[in-house]
């Protein structure tokens, strides 16, 4: 043998003159000659190719074993689609755009008097939460020193982003983010944000308490919060089933800390509007 040799796994399976390269290999290897010996009939190379078949499959069964455990632990932190985006996913994305921007919105949403209840946002971030086709992010971005357009859907992502791109060519205007977020997290840095905007968006966040939270702590101090859904039985928006009451909205803000929270049923027909500050 010679001393210190060090080989393959196929060349040490026909040579004798390799040492194993750890104590592990040896032992393995042992036991596969100790398994030759028993079986006379069989021949090392016969060895060599169930051995190399194993380790093919053993290398087979860690790559899926890894692919699906990284799969997990994204969903598991990206959290998943709930029942109201399965819904709507159905949809195509243009007819829903459509539906976003439809030109009879501005009589109903009045989107001026929603974004003046934010406050001066001329030195300002702002979020837009789920915002969709960008109908507030765009408004917004007239009156803010940036926005961040966060939305899980890669349809309405690549919308904006083409929306923001078409902006700034045509008005110089680049102050909008186009962010992709997940369906369990706001996806912003901790005091990152002075005001939020969640529109028509807030029943589609489930275990929304603890979401809340999160956001809270991304809400510089004296940050404001604004929901705006749907009131339940009016027969406009999704089905009552996915609405969640002004009442909800309420204390679920108060559970997670926000404070001097009020709201407003009247400016708005087809909608609540719920305000809160950090």
């Amino acid at each position: 043998m010679i001393a210190g040799s060090r080989c393959s796994l196929k060349n040490r399976l026909y040579r004798g003159d390799c040492l194993p390269n750890t104590a592990a290999e040896n032992k393995t290897l042992s036991a596969f000659y100790g398994f030759v010996y028993l079986n006379s009939s069989i021949n090392k190379y016969q060895i060599m190719v169930i051995v190399e078949v194993n380790l093919r499959m053993i290398s087979v069964f860690v790559l899926v074993f890894a692919f699906s455990t990284c799969r997990l632990t994204a969903q598991q932190q990206d959290g998943e689609p709930s029942e109201v985006d399965r819904e709507m996913n159905r949809t195509p994305a243009d007819v829903l755009i459509a539906n976003f921007e439809s030109p009879d919105r501005d009589e109903w949403q009045k989107p001026g008097e929603v974004i003046a209840m934010l406050g001066d946002l001329r030195d300002k971030t702002v979020v837009d939460i789920g915002a969709g086709s960008g109908y507030f992010t765009f408004r917004l971005a007239a009156r803010a020193r940036k926005v961040i357009a966060a939305d899980v859907n890669d349809r309405f992502i690549a919308y904006l982003k083409m929306r923001r791109d078409s902006m700034i060519v045509s008005s110089g205007i680049s102050n909008v983010e186009v962010r992709k977020i997940p369906y369990n997290d706001p996806g912003l840095r901790q005091y990152e944000v002075d005001a939020v905007l969640i529109v028509d968006t807030y029943h589609h966040i489930e275990d929304r308490v603890n979401y809340l939270k999160k956001l809270k702590k991304d809400m510089k101090p004296g940050g404001v919060l604004l929901i705006v859904d749907f009131k339940p039985g009016n027969g406009f928006g999704p089905p009552d089933r996915h609405k969640v009451s002004r009442s909800a909205v309420m204390d679920e803000l108060k559970k997670a800390g926000f404070k001097h929270i009020e709201s407003d049923t009247k400016t708005l027909p087809y909608q609540y509007i719920i305000k809160g500050s950090v």
